[in-house]
This record gives C-alpha cells, sequence and structure tokens, in this order.
C-alpha cells in the first residue's frame, strides 16, 4: 500500500503559472532513453483572490497541478494530459481547461464559506502527472489526485496511463491481449490476489468490495518490464484506512493472452 500525497496547508501558494524546463522530474522510478520525448514541467497554482496576501497558514483554499508538457508537434499527447488535468473534482463533466476546472472549485469554497462562515475548512485539489517511463513504443505516466472539500479527510486518487506514441492514443488492455482474454487474465489475477492477501483458493471475499464477493479486475493498469501492474484506490475494495492495493501479472503468466507485435510483446521474447 501506498500513499502519494500529503496534505500540506503551509506551502506558499500564488495565483500564478510557471514553467520549469526539464527533460525528467527525477523520480527514482522515471526511466529515459534516446528515444524519449522531451518536456517541460509546468506548475500550476491558483488561490482565491481574497486569501493571495495572507499568511500562508491561512491559505486554506488551492488548486495546485504539475504536469508535462510536450512538444508542440504533439498535440494529441498534450491535449488528452489536458482534458485530464480539466477535470474537476464531482463536476457531471470535464471544464474546458484547468484554468476554467480551478475558477470553478474556488467558486465551490467561496459558496461554502457563505453557507458556514464560521467554519475555518478549507478546500483543496491537488494534481501530480508524472512521466513513469518512456521508451520508443510507448509513455507511461502516474497521476495522482487529491481533493479534500471541508470533509472528514479528503481522498488521494491515483491513475495508471499509457500512451502508444505511434498510434497517439491512450493504450488500454483490448490493444495488448487477445479477444476473448477477460476471463482467463481474471482467474490468473485471482489466483495472485489471494496469494498476495494470503487467502485460500475458494475463501470467500466478504471483506471486499468486490460486487457479489466475486473478484474482478479495473482497468487502472500500468506496463511495466516485469508485467501488468494494476491498482485499486481507496475504497474501490477496501476501506479508507487500507488505502490502495496493487496487484503484478507477470508476463510469463499470461504469455498466452498477449498479441503477437504489441508494444507488450517485446517483454515475452
Amino acid at each position: 500500500m501506498k500513499y502519494f500525497f500529503i496534505l500540506l496547508f503551509s506551502i506558499s501558494f500564488t495565483a500564478c503559472q510557471n514553467t520549469n524546463k526539464n527533460t525528467d522530474k527525477g523520480s527514482a522510478n522515471s526511466t529515459q532513453n534516446n528515444d524519449s520525448l522531451f518536456y517541460e514541467i509546468i506548475d500550476f497554482e491558483k488561490v482565491p483572490a481574497d486569501l493571495k496576501d495572507k499568511p500562508d497558514s491561512l491559505k486554506i483554499a488551492y488548486v495546485k497541478a504539475s504536469y508535462p508538457k510536450f512538444n508542440d508537434n504533439e498535440i494529441s499527447l498534450n491535449l488528452w494530459i489536458k482534458k485530464r488535468l480539466a477535470s474537476q473534482p464531482m463536476a457531471e463533466k470535464p471544464s474546458l481547461n484547468l484554468e476554467t476546472a480551478a475558477i470553478n472549485f474556488l467558486k465551490e469554497f467561496e459558496d461554502y464559506r457563505k453557507e458556514f462562515p464560521e467554519s475555518a475548512a478549507g478546500y483543496a485539489w491537488d494534481q501530480d502527472f508524472t512521466v513513469f517511463k518512456q521508451d520508443s513504443q510507448q509513455i507511461n505516466f502516474i497521476y495522482t489526485t487529491y481533493a479534500y472539500t471541508a470533509g472528514a479527510h479528503g481522498l488521494a486518487t491515483i491513475l495508471y496511463l499509457n500512451w502508444d506514441k505511434k498510434l497517439q492514443q491512450e493504450i488500454k488492455l483490448d490493444d495488448l491481449l487477445i479477444a476473448d482474454y477477460n476471463n482467463k487474465l481474471t482467474a490468473i489475477a485471482e489466483k495472485i490476489f489471494r496469494k498476495d492477501e494470503g487467502l485460500t483458493e475458494t475463501e470467500p471475499l466478504e471483506r471486499y468490495f468486490f460486487e457479489n464477493q466475486k473478484f474482478a479486475l479495473n482497468q487502472n493498469f500500468l506496463i511495466t518490464n516485469e508485467g501488468l501492474k494494476f491498482l485499486y484506490n481507496p475504497y474501490e475494495i477496501k476501506s479508507y484506512a487500507e488505502g490502495t492495493t496493487e496487484l503484478l501479472i507477470p508476463y510469463s503468466a499470461i504469455k498466452d493472452l498477449i498479441k503477437p507485435n504489441s508494444i507488450i510483446s517485446k517483454y515475452t521474447n
């Protein structure tokens, strides 16, 4: 289990957007090679106007984002990232852009302050879109969001995302595995899950949140050198206190399910 965000209200916030030119965020998990697409890191921050000149300790509402901007010719990739960033928490549909989404989110905070003027609770929306690794065929991302809206606690959500450089689109399981793979993949994944959780082959899954106590995979996966790594977020199959759950399916276990000449077929050669 891992938590990727710690909420810090004592950071200095400004309603501006800065760029930090780089080709890598320096993460211990990030890797690049000569086939890598170069990018710069964009840092976005916004606070309500009446809080901008307040001491840091009083800036209890903010929107913050850090994300890669690739070369201008990578139009589809940059638009795909921007669309993700504009998905305001609890909104029915994405905003047009991050700036508009941030304004809408902070407007919700203003409405909250008017309704509960005595409350000292704040609002926070934090996003981190990180390049995990890339090679000549793909770019793999870890996208973490944290949202707090004056409740008992905030909620961090981690999404694994994979991008096909050649096709200029997000990679789905259907792009990697043969037709009708689902039942076989699920059966393999359940065996690994039970082993990881210390469960027998027939033990009921009643302590988990699977529908009808039947194991199921989600679509939240990361392409790694070792296998497909799936991740369940808090409340998905376990309580908030239990955090996230990772499930690694080695390529050797699904060799017969991998499409020939797919992006992951190279890992089984």
